[in-house]
């Protein structure tokens, strides 16, 4: 797994800025997914999007899932460590674009 993966994986971000966000134009899909997942857990502001996990520290899942709303593009890596439901929402997702 590269690095910087794993460094977003021991340390997530907590505000991610819209110009930063990877795959831009299917943020709202990924975001609606994670939200289903966990219910009210990403922010919607005008600059930025936030998390705000349920646990502290968060889980597994829930790191994975709001980093694959911010960073698709290292989806290939977040899959190797998903669990079997998120993994399915990821697809399902890829399976309708």
């Amino acid at each position: 797994m590269n690095d910087e993966l794993e460094a977003l994986l021991a340390q997530p971000p907590y505000r991610y800025h819209w110009q930063e966000i990877t795959e831009f134009d299917t943020v709202d899909k990924r975001a609606f997914l994670m939200d289903e997942l966990h219910a009210g857990r990403i922010g919607i502001h005008e600059a930025y999007l936030d998390w705000r996990p349920k646990n502290i520290p968060p889980g597994d899942d829930e790191i994975i899932g709001w980093l694959w709303v911010i960073r698709p593009d290292l989806e290939a890596g977040l899959l190797e460590r998903a669990s079997e439901t998120l993994r399915n929402v990821i697809n399902r997702f890829r399976e309708s674009r």
